[in-house]
Formats: structure tokens, sequence, C-alpha cells
């Protein structure tokens, strides 16, 4: 009777112990944080009026199945005012996308697409500042294993008289 109960414990305990493991490996597959950072290139009419910037920021992914996500990230990105004999300055941009991901295969190679508001603002030495808040998209994509990734997107925001796009390449830390 003891040997029996026993038995049974132990097994309760084998069934709880693997119950446990599963639902931990799926959380983590489920979803993750990263944070990120890098090179920020302003394209168009805005690399005529910034020059190379960085970006940094951070995300939550949600794994729907195997081969689509859905992540929120936000996006900080700064650049110095392109070459100006008559001032000095900065321009900066905070952005919040939601963006749906593919991934392809077991490679590791991913693909996004995402819209979003970003906060563009112009900070001029000496003089002020003036910022505005419009809407964006972003399209890329990336390849990463394990932890890392490193990822690429093409971002548009539709400003005002024009869009301001750019192109982030970032390294990406999953934890």
């Amino acid at each position: 009777m003891i040997v029996r109960s026993l038995r049974g414990l132990a097994a309760a305990m084998a069934l709880v112990a693997v119950v446990a493991s599963v639902s931990e490996a799926q959380m983590k597959s489920a979803s993750r944080f990263a944070i990120q950072g890098g090179v920020s290139l302003p394209n168009g009419d805005f690399g005529d009026a910034a020059d190379m910037g960085f970006q940094v920021g951070g995300s939550y992914t949600m794994q729907m199945n195997d081969q689509y996500s859905l992540r929120f990230n936000a996006d900080y990105s700064r650049y110095a005012v392109a070459s100006n004999p008559i001032f000095d300055g900065n321009w900066s941009q905070l952005g919040l996308f939601a963006n749906a991901m593919m991934g392809f295969g077991d490679m590791g190679v991913y693909g996004l697409v995402g819209l979003g508001f970003v906060n563009t603002g112009l900070s001029v030495d000496g003089g002020g500042s003036d910022s505005q808040s419009d809407f964006a998209f972003n399209v890329g994509g990336g390849w990463g294993k394990n932890n890392w990734a490193i990822e690429a997107r093409y971002q548009s925001v539709q400003a005002d008289g024009g869009s301001l796009n750019t192109l982030p390449i970032v390294f990406v830390w999953k934890f």
C-alpha cells in the first residue's frame, strides 16, 4: 500500500515536472523581449537634411504559431543636421510600431511589415525646437539564431509636405 502510494506520488511529480517544463518552453517561444541598436541611414530628401544617425529600441514579440508572430516595438533615432552654414542642430524620431512577422523555415530568416506613429523633432542649437507626430510604415527583414539577430527595415514617416525615409540596420538581442 505504501509502495503503491509512493509510486503514485512519483508519477504525479513526474507529470507535474513534464507539464511545467513544456509550458515553460511554450512561454519562452510564445513571447520574448528584445533590445536593439545600430545605425540609421536617412534616404531621399531627408538624406539631404540629415546625416547618418543611430537607432536604439526595444520590442515585445508574441509568437502566434511556428511561422507567424506579432511584434510591438519602440524606437529612438537621432541624426545630426546635414552640413549647413547657417545653423547646427539635430533631428530625432521616437516611433511606436505594430509589426506582423513571418519566419521562413529553420534558416532563421524572417520578414516583417508594420504600421505606427513617429514623433519627429528638429532642435536647432541656440534657436529652439519643433516636433510633430505622423503616421508611418516599415517593411524589412532579418536573420537570427538563438538570442541574436541582425535586421534592416525601410521606414517611411508620412510628414506634411513629404515623407521622411530611413533605413535602420540594427543588431538585436532577445531575452
